[in-house]
């Protein structure tokens, strides 16, 4: 769209809407759409103050904090599988370490 468009009574409404998807986060393919729209606004400044004004930073915010903590929660899924297998006698030996006294071989 150029950018007279964009600059429309229209473009608040389509700037809203696409705000409240990334807020409501109904799938991850939407709020990927979602995404690349607002991208795409961005370039004009009078589409920059309406995703602020719309709550775009916000939204924002929420959906990078709640991806990080679940990045954390993977990780930490993760190291705790990682623990339980080298904690192994086989997986101390993989990893060049020597099993604990007593471990059978």
């Amino acid at each position: 769209m150029p950018p007279t468009r964009l600059t429309s009574a229209s473009a608040t409404a389509l700037v809203d809407g696409v705000v409240g998807v990334v807020a409501d986060r109904p799938s991850a393919k939407a709020v990927k759409v979602a995404l690349h729209v607002l991208y795409r606004l961005y370039p004009w400044s009078q589409n920059r103050v309406k995703a602020v004004d719309a709550g775009a930073v916000s939204a924002l915010v929420r959906l990078l904090l709640e991806r990080a903590a679940r990045r954390q929660a993977r990780l930490r899924a993760r190291r705790r599988g990682d623990d339980h297998i080298c904690g192994t006698t086989e997986g101390r030996i993989v990893l060049g370490g020597t099993p604990r006294r007593g471990s059978r071989r």
